[in-house]
């Protein structure tokens, strides 16, 4: 595998660190699950926001969160303030692998299918194409 560009990199080893220091520490240990706890659906929210920008499917249990999401985010670009931002693919990607959470079954598929997807982009998608305005 090739070497994850030093930001990336650093994102990833702060969560590592971060897990550890929890398993370690009794005190930090509740600190971190409240995390997950309070994680839990901004990291199914940005599965969706990544599966949109590549233009993949949503599983049909989170078909009305996807419609809410594009909802949101047409009213955010009508109002000029843009939820799809700059990053890339590859980026959020990052940015939900570092958040703290556990992925059940389904959202590892999910993962396993974006993974995929923004390695073909190589993780270049950025909101601005098909993936950003697809209704699936």
């Amino acid at each position: 595998m090739p070497a994850l560009p030093a930001a990336w990199e650093q994102q990833l080893t702060a969560r590592r660190d971060a897990a550890l220091h929890a398993l370690s520490e009794a005190a930090a240990t509740g600190d971190y699950l409240a995390r997950i706890e309070r994680g839990v659906e901004s990291r199914r929210e940005r599965l969706l926001e990544l599966e949109l920008l590549l233009g993949l499917e949503s599983p049909a249990e989170f078909q009305a969160q996807r419609l809410a999401l594009q909802l949101k985010q047409l009213r955010e670009r009508f109002r000029g303030a843009a939820t799809i931002s700059a990053d890339t693919a590859g980026e959020r990607l990052v940015a939900w692998c570092a958040q703290p959470g556990v992925a059940d079954a389904g959202d590892r598929q999910r993962c396993e299918r974006i993974f995929t997807a923004a390695g073909k982009t190589g993780g270049r998608e950025s909101g601005k194409g098909k993936g950003a305005h697809a209704t699936r």
